[in-house]
């Protein structure tokens, strides 16, 4: 049923395109689509408006707990990367964009912000032992390897069966588990091998230019 919804907002765009084009309308009338589909419409605008809020909030927060733009920017950046990934994912799977989806990008984004959060903070806390930056920015990543590993492994597992076994009444949430599966994987990939080789130089700068201001 779900399915068929989706594909009734696709096939009203087009109907709606089309009558635009082909039908002239006297003057006072107009056309509306109603029902399920201007439903399904209303939430999905929803979802996104929600979605730019949590990364709005979620980007002031990282500023107040670290107090550098630069880092919360850098951390942020897993965010992207993984909504790449969803794409991919949702192409492969033949899914579209739909209410269900862009939910599952919100706790998609909140797992690729604490992972790379724990990894700045792990950082900072071997620096503030008088580890120099580069060694510290290395111990940290390497010791954030298995607990990384462990979390996208166990949360793609969890989502497997959703993926794997078409069972009736998940039509709901496999575009949710496919966005997740393939965001986590483009996240937990920058996280463990890009993250870890630009943090020195963010970090280095940010602190040179604190410097320079002195």
């Amino acid at each position: 049923m779900f399915r068929l919804a989706r594909v009734g907002t696709r096939t009203a765009a087009e109907i709606r395109d089309r009558l635009k084009q082909d039908l002239q309308l006297p003057a006072g009338y107009f056309l509306h689509v109603g029902g399920k589909v201007e439903q399904q419409e209303k939430a999905a605008r929803s979802v996104t408006v929600a979605i730019a809020a949590s990364l709005f909030a979620v980007f002031v927060l990282l500023y107040l707990a670290l107090g550098s733009l630069r880092e919360a920017s850098l951390i942020l950046s897993a965010i992207p990367v993984a909504f790449v990934g969803s794409i991919v994912a949702l192409l492969i799977a033949g899914e579209t964009w739909n209410v269900s989806s862009l939910v599952g990008l919100i706790g998609l984004f909140g797992i690729a912000v604490q992972n790379g959060l724990v990894l700045v903070l792990q950082t900072r806390s071997l620096m503030a032992e008088g580890k120099p930056l580069p060694e510290a920015t290395r111990e940290a990543s390497f010791g954030r390897v298995r607990p990384k590993l462990m979390t996208a492994a166990t949360a793609i597992f969890g989502l497997l069966p959703i993926l794997l076994f078409r069972l009736r009444g998940t039509e709901m949430e496999r575009p949710l588990a496919i966005v997740m599966t393939g965001g986590l994987v483009t996240s937990t990939g920058f996280i463990l091998l890009v993250l870890p080789a630009i943090y020195p130089w963010f970090a280095g700068k940010g602190k040179s230019a604190k410097g320079e201001r002195a």
